[in-house]
């Protein structure tokens, strides 16, 4: 099972590698009034490309039924300027970090493994993307949100986000006050349960009821004769 906030990062790699709508939102504006009024609005000078941007989007290119260069070049500048929006801000170094691994993975990936997004040669770096705190944001070009409170075990970027994370030694929001702090204890609310130390566990079922009726009958017969 993929954590929500990676099945976030893959459903973004096709909208990064392709050009949004709003870039071409307004070509031809104003058509006769005035030259060129409303040309080219959203559009902006290309931005130099990192290589591993450049080497991921060459990638996807080529696992891509009907890409062409312009698609790729597409993919190059809309992912690098969602990095240069981040790369400002201290904080979201550690998600340009993980971000930039994980598509370095998939750059040396076949295509086969590419199009599968569990493939296993890749996650390590697919941990590291789910575990990465203020992704949107960083992207967006505003500082991530706090880290979690003390007492929390687990990867930060599980804190609060879309999946209810048991059994990492404080309540999760994200679970609606249904979920539970006790390692691999599974309430039926958890989408993912942790052990003291915060590696992934099997989610076992809470303990109900236990030493109900101990003792039931206990000392009965009592004062024979």
């Amino acid at each position: 099972m993929l954590r929500t906030s990676l099945l976030a990062f893959v459903a973004l790699v096709p909208f990064l590698c392709a050009a949004p709508a709003a870039a071409n939102e307004g070509e031809g504006e104003g058509e006769g009034e005035g030259e060129g009024e409303g040309e080219g609005e959203g559009e902006g000078e290309p931005i130099a490309v990192p290589a591993e941007i450049a080497a991921f989007c060459l990638k996807n290119n080529e696992c891509s039924e009907g890409a062409t260069p312009e698609t790729q070049s597409e993919c190059e500048q809309n992912f690098a300027r969602a990095f240069a929006a981040a790369a400002p801000i201290t904080e979201c170094d550690s998600v340009i970090a993980t971000y930039t691994a994980q598509l370095v993975c998939w750059s040396n990936q076949t295509c086969a493994q590419y199009v599968v997004p569990e493939d296993p040669s890749c996650l390590a770096e697919q941990d590291a993307v789910s575990a990465t705190v203020g992704v949107e944001e960083c992207f967006s070009g505003e500082a991530p949100p706090p880290p979690p409170p003390a007492g929390w075990y687990c990867p930060a970027g599980y804190y609060a986000d879309a999946d209810c994370d048991c059994g990492c030694g404080i309540a999760d929001p994200s679970c609606e006050g249904a979920g539970s702090a006790v390692p691999g204890e599974d309430t039926g609310a958890c989408d993912f349960c942790y052990d003291e130390n915060g590696a992934d566990a099997e989610c076992s079922p809470a303990a109900e009821g236990e030493g109900e009726g101990e003792g039931e009958g206990e000392g009965e017969g009592e004062g024979e004769g």
